[in-house]
């Protein structure tokens, strides 16, 4: 049996969806050989001295702070594990600040905010890249979001921890962040 050509066109959008719908069926029946590696902490010789952050009310800051080591939490508004890490620290916080943590917004402060308060992060300093530099750096340099940095008062990062690691993953990070420690 022969099919027209217009029937062949008709009915080609039908045999793609056909195809990628199996092609997902398949993919999520389909038992992982080896489980997903945990999320590690990685220790880099990288700077973001220079980098600028703003927040909420306009003002431009440098990202590192000359009183002590921070944790910059780089953050996106339609990020799900963000969400997830942010109710987490609010969890293990119980109310209490987080003076040594930043939040790095992708899409700014306001929105970070936002996002912080309504996970339970009300006392936190949320901001967003100060400048296109600092935008471009926070996109392209970093796997995704979240990723936590420490990073020392000269600007130097002492540890970087790509994605979200669990509750247990963020223990040594919120004692920073507490300002309980000074390193990891």
């Amino acid at each position: 049996m022969t099919l027209s050509p217009s029937l062949r066109r008709a009915l080609a959008p039908l045999v793609t969806l056909s195809v990628l719908v199996a092609s997902f069926w398949l993919g999520m029946r389909v038992e992982r050989a080896t489980p997903l590696p945990a999320p590690r902490t990685a220790a880099i010789d990288g700077s973001v001295d220079g980098l600028t952050v703003r927040t909420v009310d306009g003002l431009v800051l440098p990202l590192a702070d000359s009183a002590g080591p921070v944790v910059v939490m780089v953050s996106s508004e339609s990020c799900g594990y963000c969400a997830t890490s942010m109710r987490d620290l609010a969890a293990m916080s119980a109310g209490a600040p987080l003076p040594r943590l930043r939040v790095v917004s992708l899409e700014g402060a306001a929105g970070g905010a936002r996002m912080a308060r309504s996970h339970g992060l009300g006392d936190v300093m949320v901001v967003g890249p100060g400048d296109n530099t600092t935008r471009t750096m926070f996109t392209f340099q970093f796997p995704g979001t979240p990723t936590f940095l420490l990073v020392e008062p000269d600007g130097r990062v002492r540890a970087a921890m790509p994605g979200y690691p669990g509750r247990e993953g963020l223990v040594p990070w919120h004692r920073v962040m507490a300002g309980a420690r000074t390193a990891l």
